[in-house]
């Protein structure tokens, strides 16, 4: 695995989709994980996010990223150009409300090739498991952004709030 810096910079040609979301991954979603955008935990962050495999869309090769943040929740993501597909390994329950962003109520992959996902992150719904789940986001970075907006209100900032 390489981090998704170094993918991005071993890479001479790529799409402007690709790059826009690339440099998306690279700044705005670290930004929205950091407690302090500005502080340390940005660039933490950022050099955490792990290319972990490539698929190929619409002739284009794409990267399926690996994160993992300090309360050991592990997202695995990739696009392809129509949707957003996440998965997210949690230590805990993660009992949220997804805003109507997403359909809790199914899994992507009973309509969806697997795009390289690894076998061990291909979950069912967050209704089935909310520990072990798997959604489908609109292609949209700003879908991305604010699952994870929601996904630190709910979860994170009332855990950082506890230990304060």
């Amino acid at each position: 695995m390489e981090s998704l810096k170094e993918w991005f910079k071993s890479k001479d040609r790529l799409s402007s989709t690709v790059k826009s979301d690339v440099n998306f991954l690279l700044t705005y979603m670290p930004a929205a994980w950091a407690e302090y955008p500005y502080t340390g935990g940005f660039d933490i962050l950022r050099d955490a996010i792990e290319v972990i495999a490539t698929h190929i869309s619409r002739g284009r090769e794409i990267p399926v990223i690996s994160l993992t943040i300090d309360n050991g929740s592990t997202f695995t993501m990739r696009n392809n150009f129509i949707d957003w597909v996440v998965s997210v390994n949690s230590p805990f329950d993660v009992e949220m409300d997804f805003m109507g962003i997403t359909d809790i109520q199914r899994s992507p992959w009973e309509f969806y090739s697997k795009h390289r996902f690894p076998e061990n992150r291909i979950y069912g719904s967050y209704l089935e498991n909310k520990r072990q789940f798997s959604f489908e986001l609109e292609s949209s970075t700003y879908h991305l952004y604010l699952f994870i907006w929601i996904y630190r209100k709910q979860i994170l900032d009332p855990v950082w709030a506890k230990k304060r």
